[in-house]
């Protein structure tokens, strides 16, 4: 669906200047590879017109107010001959950025990192050209200072709007040129895998005489909520731009019930062990989805430890002992495997010399020395945080409703101990240690994972020794990476600027506020989350009718980009959603709740409805749901490097989890999901499917 903004949406005191910050470039189009500017043309009215080599353009700029700017335009071929070509609008800053942002695609650079993905603004001397469906915000760029921004971004109101590409480029002068190109465009390659290219892709707009092209686009300027924090700024006006007013395919509750039944399906064996594999995916000679992916892992996707205590409130729920007795069996052998320092590998089957997985794991160069481990890899922050604080949580769980089980919180605080003791000014928690207490990669944000276990035991001991670290820890990743609008390393099997260890800072941030009533740490987490929304989807991208997302009744809006590595939307968001409404209750600001119902929406699309149901050719047990849906070109799982819009057929653990994880807190709290519906379509209860 498309929507057009209407005038004086926004309310503003005093409209900003658009020509005190940037200038508005004459339209421009593409031909056989030169482009060139229209020349203007004087009028007696207050449009703006333009022709050159047959095109008249006319160009319309709306003051909606507030700094934002609606730019119609209109080109018309009188010309004799057909013409193919590309169209151009541009906008130049008159100031000299110091940062600049393509959300979910270019970081000031992506300078962080190793990796292949695009870096900076030029590959072999060419500009980058990205395809819109890559952005959260389509076509979107974003230049900025300490003092002021200017943002470029397409429409939805049609698909001439919509299907375009983003680019920016920096001028000898400093200043920077902004710019939406008509149509898709990538160049000078395609970004097509993970750390692989593909050629460029062109597509051009065919006119013969008389025939008319017309687009909207926005502009948008001001002064940076926080410096660095321009995106903040848009992010707030693009909710605005691009309504969202859908309702939940699925109950709350039903969620539920079929989650718990897909969880149920996870438990499987290693060794003998019971365990929860990490997902399913095909099996190609029985063309079903009955393959168990041989990986247990503890935290991060396999969420063994997450799923054992949703078993136990299902148990309190229930009260079948089943539950209860998979969850004990699950977590006692997991706590089997803690080395006496307090580390565990992320993945059950490396202790006995298991298939080595090539997902982002440290492998040690020579065998460690615990636990009979033979194939020797490190364990790193991610897991080792989601363990100390899911094995916190449970038995905090166990011990409200009557069940003692020390082992548990003896887990996590012999783990936590380790990083209490390892915790540097430098680089926080790092990323990856050996068993011998090396820290063998001190990199990225992902020790905030780590920071959210300690918080979790502190809930539980009230020690303040605790509570110092996770102060400490906070305030590092804040000014380091955060305060830098970055966070990195959060996602293992990348190594690259990404989303998710903002998740960890916004939740202690939020949790730390509860306790101190510091307006640091709610600043902070605000931060964190207007970072963590810059890779959020506001509207929704176009596909064939073939792809799967129109087949399956998938839409992108609310889902979230998974890296600057990865260029797909997974439903990450989920984990959110219950952060975002404490920060809409304690800033005022119900654009938080607005969030977190847009991102719950679209992570529970496309769940399994029926046992067997049949997706690409595949049936699926009751409750699964892909990890990844490829919205651009992105060929990781399909040989056809042109096809956008399909599934990636790998039903993991974690979408499900998270998911899960969110109703049961939803319930803790008292918090009332339609009521919360209600609000974020704007008064109006959604409409029962």
């Amino acid at each position: 669906m498309f929507f057009n903004i209407k005038q004086g949406q926004f309310s503003a005191s005093k409209t900003e200047t658009l020509n005190a910050v940037a200038k508005t470039m004459p339209p421009a189009y593409e031909e056989y590879g030169k482009s060139y500017y229209f020349d203007h043309v004087n009028t007696a009215d207050k449009t703006e017109r333009y022709e050159i080599d047959g095109f008249v353009a006319t160009d319309t700029l709306v003051d909606i107010g507030n700094g934002l700017f609606q730019l119609e335009r209109e080109i018309r071929y009188v010309g004799q001959w057909q013409r193919t070509v590309k169209f151009i609008t541009e906008v130049v800053t008159l100031f000299h950025p110091n940062r600049y942002l393509i959300p979910c695609v270019m970081y000031n650079g992506n300078e962080w990192g190793d990796g292949k993905e695009p870096k900076g603004l030029v590959k072999d001397g060419l500009p980058w050209v990205f395809s819109y469906d890559r952005t959260g915000i389509p076509s979107c760029s974003i230049t900025e200072t300490k003092e002021q921004f200017v943002a470029l971004f397409a429409s939805d109101a049609d698909a001439s709007s919509l299907e375009s590409a983003v680019s920016v480029e920096k001028n000898q002068d400093g200043t920077f040129s902004q710019k939406i190109y008509y149509p898709v465009t990538e160049a000078p390659y395609t970004y097509a895998r993970h750390n692989m290219f593909a050629p460029r892709r062109d597509n051009y707009i065919t006119l013969k005489k008389g025939e008319v092209f017309r687009t909207k686009s926005y502009i948008l300027i001001g002064k940076p909520k926080w410096e660095n924090f321009a995106a903040a700024n848009v992010e707030d006006a693009a909710l605005e731009v691009f309504p969202f007013y859908k309702n939940p395919v699925m109950t709350v509750d039903d969620v539920w019930e079929k989650g718990i039944s897909f969880a149920r399906r996870l438990i499987n064996e290693c060794d003998g062990k019971k365990l929860i594999i990490t997902g399913m995916k095909n099996d190609d000679d029985r063309m079903a989805i009955g393959y168990n992916v041989r990986h247990f892992e503890i935290g991060w996707c396999g969420q063994n430890i997450l799923n054992c205590r949703l078993f136990i409130c299902e148990y309190f729920r229930t009260k079948e002992k089943k539950l209860l007795d998979d969850a004990f069996e699950i977590l006692d052998n997991w706590c089997e495997k803690q080395s006496d320092n307090g580390l565990v590998l992320a993945h059950y089957e490396w202790y006995n010399g298991g298939k080595k997985w090539k997902g982002g794991a440290y492998k040690e160069k020579q065998l460690c020395s615990t636990n009979t481990i033979n194939t020797g890899w490190y364990p790193e922050c991610c897991n080792m945080g989601w363990a100390i604080a899911e094995f916190a949580r449970v038995y905090d769980l166990l011990r409200s409703n009557g069940i003692d089980k020390p082992r548990y919180l003896e887990f996590a605080v012999r783990a936590g101990e380790f990083f209490l003791e390892k915790y540097s000014d430098k680089h926080g928690f790092g990323k990856a240690w050996g068993f011998d207490g090396r820290c063998v990669d001190d990199s990225g944000t992902i020790g905030g994972f780590v920071m959210m276990g300690l918080w979790e035991i502190y809930k539980v001991t009230k020690e303040e020794k605790w509570l110092d670290c996770v102060k400490k820890a906070f305030a590092f990743y804040i000014k380091r990476d955060v305060d830098n609008f970055v966070c990195t390393a959060g996602a293992i099997d990348c190594e690259c600027i990404d989303k998710e260890t903002a998740y960890p800072l916004i939740q202690t941030g939020l949790a730390l506020y509860e306790l101190t009533k510091d307006e640091y740490y709610l600043t902070a987490a605000e931060k964190a989350a207007y970072y963590f929304f810059s890779w959020a989807y506001h509207y929704d991208a176009l596909y064939d009718d073939d792809s799967d997302f129109t087949r399956y009744g998938y839409y992108t809006a609310g889902g979230t980009f998974v890296s600057v590595q990865h260029h797909a939307i997974d439903s990450w968001g989920s984990l959110l959603v219950c952060e975002f409404l404490r920060l809409a209750k304690y800033t005022g600001d119900e654009r938080w709740e607005k969030r977190a119902y847009m991102m719950w929406c679209n992570a529970i699309l496309c769940i399994t409805q029926r046992e067997g149901d049949v997706v690409n050719g595949l049936a699926r047990p009751l409750g699964s749901q892909n990890e990844a849906f490829f919205n651009c070109v992105w060929a990781k799982y399909r040989p056809n490097s042109d096809q956008r819009g399909h599934f990636n057929d790998w039903l993991v653990s974690w979408v499900n989890a998270y998911r899960l994880y969110t109703i049961n807190d939803l319930r803790m709290n008292g918090v009332n999901w339609e009521r919360v519906s209600v609000r974020a379509n704007g008064g109006h209860w959604p409409k029962k499917k």
